[in-house]
């Protein structure tokens, strides 16, 4: 009982956000319970207004990222960062696919490209795409990093912290090793001329990330939006945005961890 009351006091805020963006809220509320009370054996599809389908995983943090996504708006809460049908985009860091699903429904006439180094997210990644019958999504199985190689991934026991940076946030649990490409070799390889969206939200390598890109990287991208993690006096949210500003970009902070950066004149 007592553990019953916790879930509900954790999840109580996004109850209203549930029946708002679900079209089977009893359903899922259901199965939140059951799952978070280790009784549900069985994934769960979360059905969307819009029709959007995602496989949630038990035992996993899925809800929360999905519930977050929602209730914060992140990556499209400006004008100037909505995703237009022409557009290319890269989701670096695409887990199950949260975001990428919603990409692919607005860049109906453009692509987008979405990398997940971790094989179990990958896999949801690769069958929430498949099942919502989505053509326009090119996926890859590698780490971003400022090498090309193999890399040591830290092993979360909440399966959006994996990272190749120890946060001290995280629930290190174990550790694999993953294949990683820097940025600048897969715009090569891909004959990526323009990027118009960039969604980057790795964990803490987001500096290896931005800090390795040259200058003819940083002309082919039009906007980025960032989830920052500070690590040190170096990397923060506060040093990131001057980079950026001494590239050409505009800057703008939302809240303590998310960054946005676009090559108009006015992003809000």
């Amino acid at each position: 009982m007592n553990k019953l009351i916790q879930i509900i006091k954790i999840y109580s805020g996004n109850i209203f956000n549930l029946f708002k963006i679900s079209n089977n809220p009893f359903s899922s509320l259901y199965w939140i319970l059951m799952s978070k009370l280790g009784l549900s054996k069985k994934d769960h599809v979360f059905l969307f207004k819009n029709k959007i389908k995602l496989i949630l995983r038990k035992s996993s943090n899925d809800i929360g990222m999905l519930f977050e996504f929602y209730r914060l708006n992140p990556y499209h809460r400006f004008n100037d960062f909505k995703i237009k049908e022409d557009d290319i985009v890269f989701d670096l860091g695409a887990n199950i696919g949260i975001f990428t699903l919603n990409a692919a429904r607005k860049c109906t006439n453009g692509i987008v490209y979405s990398f997940e180094p971790m094989e179990d997210n990958f896999k949801y990644l690769n069958n929430n795409l498949k099942l919502n019958d989505i053509k326009n999504v090119s996926t890859f199985n590698i780490g971003i990093s400022s090498f090309n190689g193999t890399k040591e991934l830290n092993i979360s026991t909440d399966s959006a912290f994996h990272s190749f940076v120890n946060l001290n946030s995280n629930k290190i649990s174990n550790y694999t090793f993953v294949q990683c490409r820097t940025l600048t070799s897969l715009l090569d390889e891909l004959n990526i001329k323009k990027i118009n969206f960039l969604k980057v939200d790795i964990e803490g390598s987001e500096y290896d990330l931005i800090f390795s890109l040259s200058d003819s990287d940083f002309d082919k991208i039009d906007k980025i939006v960032f989830e920052v993690h500070p690590l040190d006096e170096v990397r923060n949210q506060l040093k990131l945005g001057h980079y950026l500003i001494s590239k050409g970009f505009k800057t703008y902070n939302f809240n303590d961890n998310m960054l946005y950066a676009s090559r108009y004149q006015s992003i809000i």
